[in-house]
């Protein structure tokens, strides 16, 4: 645990079996670079100093955007590498509540099975909303940050699996479609030179059956928070961190956050590259794997049609698809 000239604690991430007490614990580092910024620069490090005044007008509506990915590491560590940190966030909404906004929401949409409660607790986000509501908690400024702004934190999902494995029970629709607003990019989109394609479109553990509906020659269609699209102001927090399929995310795949269902968002096409696909180097390796019709089962003395049922059952263990269910 290292500690700042001030003696300010600068605290590692929270683990899911314990609740942090986060604090002001990332002011320091947040003002010295608004200091470094320097920005309101007339009253810079004085009385007064309110660095996002000119870019939040007072009375605002503000939307925080931290990336909030799951309420546990799998691992059995931390959460340093799955969320953006609590003190962060904090540090930054002292500073948005100099301004003054009339209202400030905090709000992301983990993965579908992130259990949100869970994730609260593990990174102390009821103790710091409270803290903000009351401006407490440490002080940007020579008062502390104003208190009686609202402040609320809000999961964007509309869908929550129940469990941990594909196939388990989903909770749908958990928000109202009319928290939300549709575009619809048509033409216009980035993927419409792929929309001929569109029936490859892929989203991990989502029905493609949905996606199909949403993308298509000539649609392609985003169901995005309301809270987004009618705040004043948007604060990006992103984590930076690394990714299977894009290698980092940062404020742009922080954005995948603030839409509804995942069912509007193609993240690949389905498939290796040589049949199509971009999903993964290659050729799609359980087709490889399947004896073609009439094939003699490789392993002496068995039947080419257990051999064919063998070659089907491996990849659905090793992708965890339940028992019976079906590769798309």
């Amino acid at each position: 645990m290292a500690t700042c000239p001030n003696r300010w604690k600068l605290p590692s991430c929270p683990a899911a079996r314990r609740t942090p007490s986060p604090g002001p614990e990332g002011t320091p580092a947040v003002r010295r670079l608004l200091l470094d910024w320097g920005l309101d620069g007339p009253r810079l490090g004085r009385p007064g100093w309110n660095p996002l005044g000119a870019l939040i007008p007072s009375g605002a509506r503000v939307l925080i955007k931290p990336n909030w990915v799951l309420h546990r590491n799998q691992s059995g560590h931390g959460l340093e590498c799955l969320v953006t940190h609590a003190s962060f966030i904090e540090a930054v909404a002292q500073y948005v509540a100099l301004a003054r906004p009339s209202s400030l929401i905090i709000g992301d949409a983990p993965i579908q099975g992130c259990d949100f409660t869970a994730l609260r607790a593990a990174c102390g986000l009821d103790g710091m909303v409270e803290r903000l509501r009351r401006g407490a908690g440490g002080a940007p400024g020579p008062e502390g940050p104003p208190a009686g702004i609202p402040v609320e934190i809000v999961d964007f999902r509309r869908t929550v699996l129940r469990g941990h494995e594909l196939g388990d029970r989903k909770a749908e629709d958990l928000r109202d479609q009319n928290n939300f607003v549709l575009f619809d990019l048509g033409g216009r989109s980035l993927l419409e030179p792929l929309a001929g394609q569109s029936r490859r479109f892929r989203v991990t553990m989502y029905n493609p059956d949905l996606l199909g509906r949403t993308h298509a020659p000539g649609r392609h269609q985003y169901l995005v928070a309301r809270e987004a699209i009618e705040a004043d102001v948007v604060v990006n927090l992103p984590k930076l961190k690394s990714h299977k399929k894009t290698c980092i995310t940062g404020a742009l795949k922080n954005l995948i956050g603030i839409n509804g269902n995942k069912e509007y968002l193609p993240h690949h096409r389905k498939g290796g590259q040589l049949r199509g696909g971009d999903c993964y180097p290659g050729g799609s390796w359980p087709a490889q794997r399947a004896p073609r019709p009439g094939r003699r089962s490789a392993r002496p003395g068995q039947p080419a049609a257990a051999g064919r049922a063998s070659a089907v059952a491996c990849p659905r263990r090793r992708t965890g698809l339940p028992r019976g269910g079906r590769m798309r």
